[in-house]
């Protein structure tokens, strides 16, 4: 039997509202496709550009169209604006905090006493690794041939790929098959004298994932994929013995081109040079360290100036004297402050932001601080009632157990460049902290300090 007629007309009816709604959920789908929010829920767009930063550190150059930021900011101005952030429950009970200008002494302090720096000693470790290096100074992966056996010696290559190690070996082997030698014995050059992790880190850092061994050569910085499957996140894993994972890649990219080699122990390197790999200018290391805060990245730079924890601590401060930034109270134990052993005077991390900014070379540093809510370790951060201050606060995180911390540049409302370091290492609840550091740095970039 047929439907009864009234149902059938009714049925018409609704046909051209269902077309108009499958027309309008199409377009709309075209729309979201086009503008690219289908592929940022997959999570498969690409980052936008961070926006034009605002803040002008460096002195103009006789013919250069740049305008400089001038003025400094009236202290009571900078109390009146920091008064309620700097007192939030979130910051716990020792907060040392002081902010300045571009030059000269400090227009706001409180507090007293050395902080756990965390990871904004990463400030002072690769401030001090410019000064000694050079912005230019570029690290290099050689393979290198006496008799019959290769040595592999890593010197400063933060940042060597698997792909570029095995670049390095396909130039390597052709050079061996043109000696006429198909076997061979691998080894990696020496290792760096005393430990591979510091001694004031627990010891649950290497089996807990937390930073790999810190050695000559490895690839990936001896980080592995982790869940996501793609290195250079949060998740990454990181095997115990990076020398070895290098090594075996090594051998095994010869083996594709012919040649065989078993493993020996380490060794100095021989006397001829197979293949050389030159890393990136030590400018754009830096740059990479302080954007996602890379703990293996700046203990390398600790040993490249001292080679060793204790004497890159050494060399790390006698750069920071020869700089004129103070040292009195300064208390290191390692490069990246993941050692909660660390003590830094606030003044000092000021007055190496100071030298940074004053710098007229572009020397990483101030290039590398994450920019508020668009990069790195502060590209989710600076919503809601800080967004105020998005793309115009530049700035170093510092986060432990207890310890979030601060370390940066903003500009106020009228123009007015600050250094600004907050450090808050007695708290109970780190995205409280966090917060209120967020609060504190907006509430500058609002206000009116002349």
């Amino acid at each position: 039997m047929g439907q009864p007629k009234s149902s059938r007309q009714g049925r018409g009816r609704r046909w051209p509202w269902l077309l108009a709604v499958v027309v309008l959920v199409v377009a709309v789908a075209a729309a979201l496709q086009q503008l690219g929010w289908v592929d940022h829920w997959r999570g498969e767009d690409a980052a936008f550009p961070p926006p034009p930063l605002p803040i002008v550190v460096h002195p103009a150059a006789a013919t250069s169209p740049i305008t400089v930021a001038t003025g400094r900011a009236a202290p009571a101005k900078v109390r009146r604006a920091l008064a309620a952030p700097l007192h939030a429950d979130g910051l716990g009970s020792h907060v040392v905090a002081e902010v300045a200008g571009l030059t000269g002494g400090p227009v706001l302090t409180r507090g007293h006493g050395a902080v756990t720096p965390a990871s904004t000693l990463k400030i002072l470790t690769t401030t001090a690794a410019l000064q000694v290096l050079g912005p230019g100074w570029q690290g290099t992966t050689t393979a290198t041939l006496e008799g019959s056996t290769v040595t592999v010696v890593g010197h400063g290559d933060v940042l060597l790929t698997r792909a570029q190690l095995t670049a390095l070996a396909d130039r390597a082997a052709t050079a061996l098959k043109a000696k006429g030698l198909t076997r061979v014995a691998l080894r990696s050059g020496p290792a760096y004298p005393g430990p591979t992790t510091s001694p004031r880190w627990p010891a649950s850092y290497v089996p807990e994932e937390v930073v790999t061994p810190i050695v000559p050569l490895w690839i990936d910085e001896g980080h592995t994929p982790g869940p996501d499957g793609r290195l250079g996140t949060e998740d990454d894993g990181r095997v115990a013995d990076p020398t070895q994972q290098a090594l075996a890649a090594f051998a095994a990219a010869l083996r594709r081109d012919g040649v065989t080699a078993h493993l020996v122990a380490a060794g100095p390197a021989g006397a001829t040079t197979l293949a050389t790999h030159t890393a990136e200018p030590l400018e754009q290391v830096v740059e990479h360290i302080l954007q996602v805060s890379d703990n293996e990245g700046a203990e390398t730079l600790g040993h490249l100036l001292g080679g060793s924890f204790s004497g890159g601590v050494q060399a790390t401060e006698r750069a920071l004297r020869g700089l004129g930034i103070p040292t009195a109270g300064l208390r290191l134990f390692d490069a990246s402050g993941l050692s909660r052993d660390d003590r830094v005077p606030v003044p000092t991390l000021v007055a190496a932001l100071q030298k940074a900014a004053a710098d007229p070379r572009p020397a990483g540093v101030v290039e590398g601080l994450p920019v508020a809510g668009w990069t790195g370790s502060l590209a989710g951060r600076y919503t809601g009632s800080a967004a105020a201050a998005g793309g115009v606060v530049r700035a170093k995180t510092g986060t432990l157990t207890g310890v979030s911390n601060l370390a940066g540049l903003v500009q106020s409302a009228d123009g007015v460049p600050l250094v600004v370091v907050i450090a808050a290492d007695r708290i109970t609840d780190t995205l409280a902290a966090r917060d209120a550091l967020d609060d504190a740095m907006a509430a500058l970039a609002r206000a009116t300090l002349r």
